[in-house]
């Protein structure tokens, strides 16, 4: 019952000791991804605590506007809403509120 969530865990953990052992890991992901992949992927990791935030009102919103259409559909343009406004809240209100920041409180560093 349980050996599909034990080889997911034996997995992750030998990628994680690839990740960790492995010194040549920069040029082997070189290879495997597109700047495309990794930029798009590391803009996601910058804006997700803004898509974290955001995504139950896009949902919410979402469901208002829209009835029910298809589960995958559904979570598809959820996601995709989602996105798109987390980032975008995260180049504009985030940004502009962690320049006061920065104004008042500057980084030691």
């Amino acid at each position: 019952r349980t050996l599909g969530f034990t080889l997911l865990f034996i997995s992750f953990g030998i990628v994680l000791i690839t990740f960790l052992v492995k010194k040549n890991i920069n040029s082997t992901l070189n290879k495997l991804f597109s700047n495309l992949v990794v930029n798009t992927i590391r803009k996601i990791g910058y804006c997700s605590y803004s898509i974290y935030i955001i995504h139950i009102f896009c949902q919410w919103l979402y469901f208002k506007l829209i009835p029910p259409i298809n589960l995958y559909l559904d979570f598809a343009l959820v996601s995709t809403f989602s996105f798109i406004v987390g980032i975008a809240m995260t180049f504009t209100i985030e940004k502009y509120f962690l320049g006061i920041r920065d104004k008042y409180y500057p980084s030691r560093v």
